[in-house]
């Protein structure tokens, strides 16, 4: 009897520890607002422009789709030129 409550009891205190560390151990979670500041950062950097000042329009085909980019400021020049791939044969 007392070996049954004494492995319970490094059991329960086990699980605790474990419990503890893996909760301290998580990041927290950031706000809505950081988040889609760090995906348009991100996405600025990989596309070479900006996400904020341009518009994406998806449009699907029987055979594929593709993605138009188009400047929401008609005098910006810097990202109304925007090619994000050569055009496809």
């Amino acid at each position: 009897m007392v070996k049954e409550v004494a492995f319970r009891l490094i059991c329960v205190s086990l699980v605790c520890c474990f419990s503890c560390l893996r909760i301290k151990g998580q990041t927290p979670t950031p706000s809505p607002e950081d988040h889609f500041s760090g995906v348009n950062a991100r996405g600025d950097q990989a596309m070479g422009f900006s996400q904020e000042k341009t518009t994406h329009h998806f449009h699907l085909f029987t055979d594929g789709g593709s993605i138009e980019i188009a400047s929401n400021d008609p005098t910006d020049t810097e990202n109304s030129d925007v090619q994000v791939c050569p055009p496809c044969a």
